[in-house]
This record gives structure tokens, sequence and C-alpha cells, in this order.
């Protein structure tokens, strides 16, 4: 099986070589997307070789249009049918995407647990429900997931300012009856950066967590 990489930039390209070489080392069938988000600052020299050596595939957006459409245009552009998203900040740890792909058989969507600036993260490894959707997004971000899932759910959100786009799209999916699946490994590790938009979005939470279930659960 083979799995399209998605993996969205920002004015971050100083964090790619680490991103792209977890990437790269992925004993898979895979194609690397990346969306540069318009960019004010050039990619670094460093990347550009990667992309050249490598063949990926780079879609620069015109105007800067937030996290979830730079998603949904690298999940378009996609040629495979199983897609996992990445943050430029963010690497894989080793045999990550043969462990999920391995894990795939009659399901749409399939996580595991992460690490955060290397501390282990669990994911969600017991039942789902509508209530945990609605208090809290139960998803780790680079989880894989059938592309005809988000064309099923209607993409990520878009929103003028940043937004729980990930916990909108799980909880879309799960309202939607997509088959979910856990496996017991550690997939990737989160960057938190004191300017990382998990932490600017936290002192509005409650508003930011009404906007992503908001309709979502009828």
């Amino acid at each position: 099986m083979s799995v399209s990489i998605v993996l969205c930039s920002y004015n971050d390209s100083h964090f790619l070589p680490k991103a792209l070489a977890s990437c790269l080392e992925q004993q898979v069938e895979k194609e690397i997307i990346i969306v540069d988000d318009h960019s004010t600052v050039p990619i670094i020299g460093d990347v550009l070789k990667i992309i050249q050596d490598n063949g990926i595939k780079v879609i620069r957006h015109e105007t800067n249009q937030g996290l979830g459409s730079a998603r949904n245009t690298g999940i378009a552009a996609a040629k495979y049918p199983w897609v996992i998203p990445l943050d430029a900040d963010d690497w894989f740890y080793p045999n990550a995407l043969r462990t999920l792909l391995d894990a795939s058989a009659d399901t749409d969507i399939v996580c595991g647990n992460c690490t955060d600036n290397g501390v282990w993260v669990p994911g969600i490894s017991t039942g789902l429900s509508k209530e945990k959707f609605i208090q809290d997004n139960p998803m780790i971000c680079s989880s894989l997931f059938r592309k005809s899932v988000c064309e099923g759910v209607g993409g990520y959100m878009t929103h003028p300012t940043p937004s729980y786009e990930d916990w909108n799209f799980w909880a879309k999916a799960y309202a939607k009856g997509y088959r979910f699946k856990y496996v017991n490994f550690t997939v990737y590790n989160h960057t938190s950066r004191p300017d990382g938009m998990l932490r600017l979005l936290h002192p509005q939470r409650d508003f930011y967590r009404k906007l992503a279930v908001e309709g979502v659960f009828k």
C-alpha cells in the first residue's frame, strides 16, 4: 500500500530538513507534498536541495490561507488512497507509516501515540463518543486516513484566524460514521513552541472549541 504525506509550511522551512528526513526514511511507497502557504521567508537552500534530489512536489499558495486550506490543497493533489498530514516542525518515528498501513485493513482512519517535545502522549485507545469530541479532541494530528474521508467530510475547516481544524476534521469523520482504529505505536513527535498555534488559541479555548464542533453533531 502507498501513502501521500502532506507537509504544510509557513515561514518555518528551517524545520523541514528533519521533517523531510523522517519522511524519506519511511520504508513504504510514498509521495511527499509540501504546501507552502505563501511564506514571506524564502525556503532555505538545504531544503531546496532535498526537494530537488528526491523529486518532492511543492505547491505554493499565492496568498496566505491558513493551515486548513493548505491541508486541503495537499490532499486534493495526493495521488495515493491513503493520506497523512505532518506539520513542518514535526517528524515521524522510524517505521511509523508501515505500522499504520499494516493496521489499515477494514478501517478508514488509523491513529497511534505521539510525543510532545519528547514527552510521550498516548492516543485514544478506548471507545470514541460524541461527548468526547464535544469536550476535547481525542485524536493526534498525524493520523492515517483514506483520501475519501477528506472528500466525505468536506475537507478541513477554513477560518480567517487560527482554529482547531484537526478537532473539527476528526469530529466530522466520527459524526459521519467513518471507522477509527488505534494502534499502540508512537507515530511522530509534535514540537510545542511558544509561538505555536495551540498555545495562541488556548486563552480563547472555549470559543474555538465551540467553533470546532458547531453543527457537527445534530
